[in-house]
C-alpha cells in the first residue's frame, strides 16, 4: 500500500520535522518493537507476528478535534504504530497505543457493493462484524444497540521521499475480541478510504502495546 513512498532519494522537510513526534516516533525513525507478548499470544492471533526491527517511512497526522490526535507511523513491514493523544503529543498525554497490521483490501465496483458496507444500516458501525471466520465486537459506543454511521475523519499522510502531503478520508470503525486465556484484545480497524487514486475497503488487525515496549532511534 505504501510502497511508492520508498523510492527515491530520502529527504526530509522542515515541514515534516514540525510534525508530532510521542514517544520520539517520527519519519525516518528505527524502532524495535518488543514483540515477546505478540509470539506467547501467536497461537490466537488472526495475524503474523511482525518483525521486531521497523523503519518508518510514512506518517498519518489525524485532528479529531477538542484536542484529541491520532498519529500513525507507516513502516516497511505493511504496518503501522497508531498513537492516540489528547491535549498534547507528549507521553503524559498518550490516551493508547496499538500496533496494527494490514490484513485485506477490497475494490467495491458499484453502488450495490459499497452500500453492502457505508449505507444506513451497512456493515461498517454494526455491533459486530465477521472476519477471517471470527466475531469482533463494536469498541465504540459498544452500549448503543443497533449500528451507528462510521466515524469520519481525514487523514494527511507525509512521506520520507519529500512527496507532496495528501490527504485520505476515512470512514472507520474500530471492533475488538478478547484473546482467550489472555487480558489482551484483537483489534480490527475498517475503514473505507478515499483519497485522489480511488476508492477502498483497508482492513487492519492489531494490538494494544505498552510504550514501554518501543525502543526509538
Amino acid at each position: 500500500m505504501f510502497g511508492k513512498w520508498f523510492k527515491g532519494k530520502q529527504s526530509e522537510t522542515s515541514e515534516q520535522n514540525k510534525l508530532p513526534s510521542p514517544l520520539n516516533l517520527r519519519l525516518g525513525a528505527a524502532v524495535t518493537l518488543d514483540t515477546v507478548v505478540m509470539t506467547m499470544l501467536s497461537d490466537k492471533l488472526n495475524f503474523e507476528v511482525p518483525s521486531s526491527q521497523q523503519i518508518i517511512e510514512a506518517q498519518g497526522a489525524i485532528s479529531l478535534g477538542m484536542g484529541s490526535y491520532i498519529s500513525r507511523y507507516y513502516t516497511s513491514e505493511d504496518g503501522f504504530i497508531q498513537v492516540n493523544t489528547t491535549g498534547g503529543h507528549e507521553e503524559q498525554h498518550i490516551d493508547d497505543v496499538k500496533f496494527f497490521v494490514f490484513a485485506k483490501t477490497l475494490y467495491p465496483g458499484t453502488d450495490a457493493e459499497w452500500n453492502t458496507w457505508l449505507a444506513e444500516g451497512g456493515q461498517i458501525g454494526q455491533p459486530t462484524l465477521s472476519f477471517l471466520d471470527t466475531q469482533y465486537q463494536r469498541g465504540f459506543n459498544s452500549e448503543t444497540p443497533g449500528a451507528i454511521r462510521p466515524i469520519e475523519f481525514t487523514e494527511t499522510v507525509h512521506s520520507r521521499s519529500g512527496e507532496p502531503p495528501y490527504q485520505v478520508v476515512h470512514r472507520a470503525m474500530f471492533y475488538e475480541r478478547p484473546l482467550s486465556g489472555s487480558e489482551r484484545y484483537e483489534g480490527l480497524l475498517v475503514s473505507a478510504e478515499h483519497n485522489s487514486d480511488g476508492d477502498c475497503l483497508v482492513f487492519s488487525l492489531g494490538i494494544d502495546l505498552d510504550p514501554m515496549s518501543l525502543s526509538v532511534i
